[in-house]
C-alpha cells in the first residue's frame, strides 16, 4: 500500500501558524530559516502577536498599548524582543545617538517621597510593589491606583511570586529582629499574602512565628516560588547560627541547605528556579579549595523533608565548632545532594581565591522556554590585583536536560569595581552608584564596554529625580519626582 508523505507545506498556512504559536521564539526563528515559504509563514504578525503575548504572560516583556500594537509590524515586535536580549540599541557602544526613550509611563504614588524605600516592577510591567517606611503597597500602573496595602513598619525583606496566568500575586514579608521592634513582647512572623490582581481582594495564606527567645536573631526571605520559599537565618549567639532553609508552606515542612563538602555560611546565595535550587559553594576537598556552582533538584530532597523548626537552638548539628553542619533529622548521616555542579573558572583557571558572591541573578530566556541565564558576580575579599578582583561569570541552566548537560559555561568577564545595586538585566546592564550622589546605568559586560567612550557608564540618572531604581526584569529605569513615578524603556 502506498503511503503519501505529508509535508509541512501541505498543512496550510492557518494550521502552521497555530502549531508555531505553541513554540518558543527560538523554534520559530529556526523554522523560518528552512525555506522561503516557511519564512513567510513564520513572519506573519498574527503569529508574533501570540509569541509576544506568551512572553508578556511569563513576565519577560512589557506589552505595548492596544493603539501601539495596531501600528506594530512583525519587525517592531521582534525589535521589542531584541531589546530584552541585547539591551536598547541606543545603549550600545556603537550607538551614534544618546539614549532615547522608547516608551514612558507615569503614575502617582500619593505619598511623601521621603518615606519611599523601594519600587519593584512585577513581571509584565502592569503592577509595581512599593515599599515605604510604614507600609507595603501594590499599584496598578496603568490605572494609577493602589489596589492593596499592608501596614508593615517592621518588615526587613520581602519576596514576590506571580501565578502562571498573571492573575494572582503572593507577597512574602520577613520581620525585623525583635530588638528593633521596640516591644519585645510582640511576635515577629513571616507572612504570605495572596492578592487577586483583578479584584484587589487579599488573604493571609501562611504565617510562621519566629522564636522569641533571642531578640537579636535575624531573618531574611530570599525567594518565593509557588509552594516553596527560601529564608536565611542568623543567630548571633551561636557560632554556626547562620543557615539557609527551604520551606514548603503547603505542607509546613522544611529542608536545611547543608551540602556535603561545602562550607556553610553567607556564600551559599541560594535561589529557586524551575523546581531546582541554584547555589554557590566553597568546596573543601583534599589539597584544594575552590568555588562551585551547584544545582539540586527539589525532587531529590524527597527523604530530607521534616516538620518546620526554624529555632536554630533546637536544630541538631554535627562536627566540631569550626566545621559543624546542621542536620536534617530524617537523613542525619547525609547532607543534601547535588544534581549538577561545575567549578567556577576565569581565563581557564579554577577560582580558589576567597570571593564574596552577590545573590545569584536568574533570568528566564525570552528565546527558549527551557533555558535560564545565570549571572554570578564575585568580588575579592582580599587584595587581589585586576583583572581577577571583580568578576562576572555567565552560565545557562537547562532544567530539562540530563545533569551532565544542565549547566553550560558562557563568557566570564573582569568587570566594574562597584557592586550592582539593583541586579543585572538579561542584557547585562545594572544600576550603580558612581560617586555620590551620581547614579548611572552601567554596562557589566566589560568586553562590550571597552568600545564605549564612557567606559562602563551608559547614562546618568536624571538629576531631577529624587529616587532612582532599575528593573532587571525588563531593563526599565525608574525615577521618582515628588510622588510621581516615571518608568522609562529605552530604544
Amino acid at each position: 500500500m502506498d503511503v503519501e508523505l505529508l509535508l509541512l507545506h501541505d498543512l496550510g498556512e492557518d494550521l502552521l501558524i497555530k502549531i508555531l504559536s505553541l513554540c518558543d521564539v527560538y523554534s520559530v526563528l529556526s523554522v523560518s530559516a528552512v525555506n522561503k515559504y516557511l519564512s513567510k509563514v513564520a513572519s506573519t504578525k498574527q503569529l508574533w502577536v501570540v509569541l509576544m503575548q506568551n512572553l508578556v504572560t511569563n513576565g519577560l516583556l512589557v506589552p505595548p498599548s492596544k493603539a501601539e500594537l495596531a501600528l506594530y509590524s512583525t519587525a517592531d515586535i521582534i525589535d521589542d524582543i531584541k531589546r530584552i536580549v541585547h539591551g536598547p540599541q541606543t545603549w550600545e557602544p556603537a550607538a551614534t545617538l544618546p539614549p532615547i526613550i522608547h516608551r514612558q509611563i507615569t503614575f502617582d504614588l500619593h505619598l511623601d517621597a521621603a518615606s519611599l524605600r523601594g519600587i519593584q516592577l512585577l513581571p509584565g510591567g502592569k503592577y509595581a510593589v512599593v515599599e515605604t517606611s510604614n507600609a507595603v503597597k501594590l499599584y496598578a500602573i496603568f490605572d494609577t491606583r493602589c489596589i492593596w496595602e499592608k501596614p508593615a513598619p517592621k518588615v526587613r525583606s520581602m519576596a514576590t511570586d506571580m501565578s502562571c496566568d498573571g492573575s494572582v500575586l503572593r507577597i512574602l514579608l520577613a520581620p525585623k529582629q525583635l530588638s528593633k521592634l521596640g516591644d519585645f513582647s510582640e511576635r515577629a512572623e513571616f507572612i504570605i499574602h495572596e492578592i487577586d490582581l483583578t479584584s484587589g481582594h487579599s488573604r493571609e495564606v501562611f504565617t510562621l512565628p519566629m522564636p522569641p527567645e533571642n531578640i537579636f536573631d535575624m531573618w531574611w526571605c530570599i525567594d518565593l516560588q509557588e509552594n516553596l520559599f527560601l529564608i536565611q537565618t542568623m543567630t548571633m549567639s551561636l557560632t554556626r547560627g547562620h543557615m539557609f532553609i527551604l520551606i514548603d508552606w503547603y505542607t509546613s515542612q522544611q529542608v536545611i541547605l547543608s551540602y556535603q563538602e561545602y562550607t556553610p555560611g553567607l556564600d551559599l546565595s541560594p535561589r529557586l528556579a524551575a523546581n531546582h535550587i541554584l547555589a554557590m559553594g566553597r568546596a573543601r576537598i583534599p589539597q584544594f579549595e575552590g568555588l562551585n556552582f551547584l544545582v539540586t533538584a527539589i525532587a531529590d530532597l524527597e527523604h530530607y523533608w521534616h516538620p518546620l523548626n526554624i529555632d536554630v537552638r533546637k536544630i541538631p548539628f554535627t562536627g566540631d565548632d569550626l566545621r559543624s553542619f546542621p542536620i536534617n533529622p530524617p537523613m542525619p548521616e547525609n547532607r543534601i545532594p547535588t544534581t549538577a555542579k561545575v567549578w567556577l573558572e576565569f581565563e581557564g583557571t579554577t577560582l580558589d581565591y576567597p570571593y564574596k558572591c552577590s545573590p545569584l541573578v536568574i533570568h528566564p530566556s525570552p528565546l527558549r522556554t527551557d533555558k535560564y541565564k545565570i549571572r554570578i558576580y564575585l568580588s575579592a575579599l582580599f587584595s587581589i590585583p585586576p583583572p581577577r578582583d571583580r568578576l562576572l561569570l555567565n552560565y545557562t541552566f537547562s532544567p530539562t536536560l540530563a545533569p551532565a548537560q544542565m549547566i553550560e559555561k558562557l563568557a566570564a568577564f573582569s568587570t566594574v569595581q562597584n557592586n550592582p545595586v539593583y541586579g543585572i538585566s538579561y542584557a547585562g546592564y545594572a544600576l550603580q552608584w558612581h560617586g555620590f550622589p551620581t547614579t548611572v546605568v552601567a554596562d557589566m559586560d566589560s568586553g562590550r564596554a571597552k568600545g564605549r567612550k564612557g567606559g562602563v557608564c551608559v547614562m546618568q540618572k536624571d538629576e531631577r529625580w529624587d529616587h532612582t531604581y532599575f528593573s532587571p526584569l525588563d531593563g526599565a529605569l525608574i525615577g521618582v519626582v515628588d510622588s510621581s513615578v516615571i518608568i522609562c524603556y529605552y530604544m
